[in-house]
């Protein structure tokens, strides 16, 4: 029937089975959603209370791109270098760069730069090969070619400093599951770095 067709291809098809004329001045389906209704939809979205700082500023930045990129999982047609596959190296390889910092509680000097960058690399040429970078073979090199000259960058910056912090903790993760509450709002993720103070142990949050 025509009131019954759930789209407009239906409604057209119940219009030609009937013979019936269109009304060009009434389209049910020329209106578009303003809400979502689904209760499944409702349901799910409700039952999560913990959310990392990047899906809150993708939903103030537009709703409906967070909708369909972290509810939906629809992903952009990438051009050039994976901006996620290099930050993915770039983590992974300063974690490695830094951890006998962490462990000996010292800064890195410019006489450590070249065991730095050694340790960095390889940790790059590994995960480059591995199913966690996606993309085809030319890519994933592409974005290990990238991800080693951030790094580079960082690390020299890092032994040309002057300061007095040392590397305390590495990709250390907040909140858990649950997230932690900053009132009626639960964030969750990971700090990429927690500097210290070698003489009061202050701590200095590096993200």
């Amino acid at each position: 029937p025509v009131a019954a067709a759930p789209a407009r291809r239906h409604l057209r098809r119940a219009r030609a089975l009937a013979d019936a004329r269109p009304d060009p001045f009434h389209d049910p389906f020329r209106r578009f959603p303003t809400s979502l209704s689904d209760p499944a939809v409702l349901a799910e979205l409700a039952s999560t209370s913990a959310f990392s700082p990047s899906t809150l500023e993708s939903y103030l930045s537009c709703p409906f791109a967070w909708f369909l990129e972290k509810v939906v999982g629809v992903e952009e047609l990438a051009s050039g270098v994976d901006a996620r596959a290099v930050g993915t190296l770039v983590h992974a390889a300063a974690k490695s760069a830094y951890e006998p910092l962490v462990a000996s509680s010292t800064r890195l000097r410019a006489d450590g730069v070249p065991a730095a960058l050694e340790r960095a690399c390889a940790t790059i040429d590994l995960l480059a090969e591995s199913e966690r970078i996606p993309g085809t073979p030319a890519a994933r090199r592409l974005a290990a070619a990238r991800a080693k000259l951030l790094t580079g960058r960082l690390v020299l910056m890092e032994a040309a400093s002057d300061g007095r912090l040392v590397p305390a903790r590495l990709e250390s993760e907040v909140g858990g599951d649950d997230g932690v509450d900053i009132g009626g709002v639960r964030i969750r993720g990971r700090v990429d770095r927690i500097d210290a103070h070698p003489l009061d142990g202050s701590r200095f949050v590096v993200d």
